[in-house]
């Protein structure tokens, strides 16, 4: 069970796409928006190398994703010390696209971040305060790194200035440890999926100055369990993380292109900050990643339960990104919704609520960039061709260097054009 619908979405975006086909074939138009691609006489061959060196570029240097590893790995260690607390009293674990394996090279920025969550076992720490349990961990961060940590709602920024990343640490005490008494005044009262039930937590939201539910751990293994299903037919390679004792290491960010789920998810978000880049859209208004992660991650196990294979990863990525502006709920009260799958009740697009459309407009808009470039490297009928598309679709050819490969500014790209947005309902 999840608390995402894929399976229902994706029947409905099917039957949908396949009515539209019908009529637009019989009013012979050919302005069909997403249009279904024909893979029909193609070499899939032509798109594959083009696909892996776009894979290649935007995947972090490991060696930088394992020192942002061992920064978190210190900061356990420092607060167990400082804060006197017993080796097995916490637990970090990543979170976000370092623990769902889709970390990337943004264009335009020079460090990345790595999102890490800290469970603390609260038996024997006051629980009834958490604003107090959040700023105690602040505190004692700032003594160790001084100005460069800063508050955010829900986890403490840590600027690694000169070392390429930031590390946001999210304090949280896993679910079972607070009381049934405070999950009730708390709003805790809520289900989880049961498969990752034992992964939820309480972490400090500062706006509602108490805890909210939370299963960052147990979203990543929902996107890990997907992957596992097998919609294109060759055989997948993948690797087992090792755990550690108390820390989790950061999952190895290697994806090959037949990788097909992460793959997609991390050219997807490669192409959206392309699209930023390119002022299709502002950067305050972009589908944020747990959003495009949820979306992607919920059509691909929709595939799988109907029993949709594919004969190459190109096939499924056109597929994923026809269908991806189908998959947001318009619930009955009005309301945007990508519900969390393993949380229910929480809705990663609550803020598309709360903006006058300007994000939804912008998830349309990035939705329909994403086909037609998809459909402009489906039209490459050389690997020569399919590799110049890829490259400027992504940004990632010679000449249109990332700003942190080196001091050489990028070259213009083409533009696509910006996308006008609603009128403000004052709403910001």
């Amino acid at each position: 069970m999840s608390f995402f619908p894929s399976k229902t979405l994706v029947a409905s975006a099917l039957k949908t796409r396949s009515r539209r086909l019908a009529e637009a074939a019989a009013s012979a138009k050919s302005d069909v928006s997403y249009p279904t691609p024909s893979l029909e006489g193609l070499t899939p061959n032509i798109y594959e190398q083009a696909l892996r060196e776009v894979n290649d570029h935007i995947t972090l240097d490991e060696s930088l994703v394992e020192k942002a590893k061992e920064a978190y790995e210190e900061v356990g260690r420092y607060l167990v010390k400082k804060l006197h607390w017993e080796t097995n009293d916490i637990e970090i674990v990543p979170q976000g696209s370092a623990a769902t394996q889709t970390l990337i090279r943004s264009p335009g920025r020079k460090d990345f971040d790595i999102d890490a969550v800290c469970k603390v076992n609260i038996n024997r720490i006051e629980a009834d305060d958490p604003i107090g349990f959040f700023e105690t961990i602040g505190d004692a961060l700032k003594r160790r790194y001084g100005k460069d940590v800063n508050p955010k709602n829900r986890c403490w920024n840590i600027n690694f200035v000169g070392h390429g990343f930031y590390l946001e640490f999210t304090p949280s005490a896993p679910l079972e440890t607070v009381s049934l008494k405070q999950r009730a005044s708390m709003g805790l009262a809520v289900a989880f999926e049961p498969s990752y039930q034992a992964t939820a937590l309480g972490v400090v939201d500062n706006k509602e100055r108490g805890w909210k539910p939370s299963n960052p751990e147990g979203f990543a293994h929902w996107v890990s369990d997907t992957a596992q299903l097998q919609l294109v037919l060759r055989q997948r390679l993948s690797e087992e993380a090792v755990a550690a004792a108390g820390v989790n290491p950061v999952p190895d960010q290697n994806v090959a292109i037949h990788d097909t789920l992460q793959t997609a998810i991390r050219l997807f978000k490669r192409h959206r900050d392309m699209c930023v880049r390119r002022n299709a859209f502002q950067s305050k208004y972009q589908p944020i990643s747990v959003i495009l992660v949820t979306l992607v991650t919920g059509i691909y196990k929709g595939l799988a339960k109907l029993g949709h294979t594919y004969e190459h990863p190109i096939a499924l990525l056109t597929d994923l990104a026809e269908l991806l502006p189908h998959m947001i709920e318009h619930r009955d009260n009005d309301e945007w919704w990508v519900a969390n799958p393993t949380v229910e009740g929480e809705n990663f697009a609550e803020k598309w609520n709360m903006d006058g459309g300007k994000r939804k407009d912008a998830f349309d808009s990035w939705c329909k960039l994403l086909a037609a470039d998809l459909q402009r490297l489906l039209k490459a009928s050389t690997p020569e061709e399919a590799r110049k598309v890829a490259q400027e679709v992504f940004g990632t050819g010679s000449d249109q260097r990332d700003p942190d490969d080196g001091n050489m500014p990028p070259k213009p790209e083409r533009q696509h054009p910006v996308i006008p947005v609603k009128p403000s309902n004052g709403l910001a």
